[in-house]
């Protein structure tokens, strides 16, 4: 992956301000994983986390995502989230699957940055309450957390914004 965005860069494809994001086998962080989140760091490109999708497998846990971000903040790697990311608390949706919040995603982030422990941030992740959630969000610099979690993914712009809209964290 590298090479091919080195070369795509030097014959004038791609620009170098373009970021690019890698997205890595999901599963357990291995060796070889690790390995190839150093080359992704070392090339300053970026890291992407899938967080949902058609089948229970795209779902990441709680404890693997915040796993995903400490291994990213280590590296110093920012990241993006995508698929299932349509609201922004942490919920079970209409598929039966449990769904990440990008809220929860962004304040699991700054609280990691700030040396969270791995267990705090996956019961941030897990945060079902949208009040204390917010509560929590008011309190926190995030727009330091969006320096390492870029965006998110989302199939619709309505919902999320709704959901910003009804937490009160934005004006309707």
């Amino acid at each position: 992956m590298v090479a091919a965005v080195d070369a795509a860069r030097a014959e004038g494809v791609l620009d170098d301000h373009v970021p690019i994001y890698v997205e890595l086998p999901r599963g357990d962080p291995s060796y070889g994983w690790l390995a190839a989140a150093d080359e992704i760091a070392a090339a300053e490109l970026r890291l992407k986390f899938r967080t949902g999708g058609l089948d229970a497998p795209d779902f990441p846990t709680a404890d693997s995502l915040a796993r995903l971000i400490d291994l990213a903040l280590d590296r110093e790697t920012p990241f993006k989230c995508t698929a299932g990311l349509h609201r922004a608390v942490r919920h079970t949706g209409a598929d039966g699957f449990e769904h990440h919040g990008f809220l929860n995603l962004l304040v699991a982030t700054r609280q990691a940055f700030d040396g969270a422990a791995p267990a705090e941030v996956r019961d941030l992740l897990e945060l079902r309450d949208g009040e204390a959630l917010t509560d929590l969000a008011r309190t926190l610099d995030l727009t330091g957390a969006r320096r390492w979690f870029t965006s998110f993914g989302s199939c619709d712009v309505d919902e999320p914004l709704a959901d910003l809209q009804a937490l009160g964290l934005i004006d309707a």
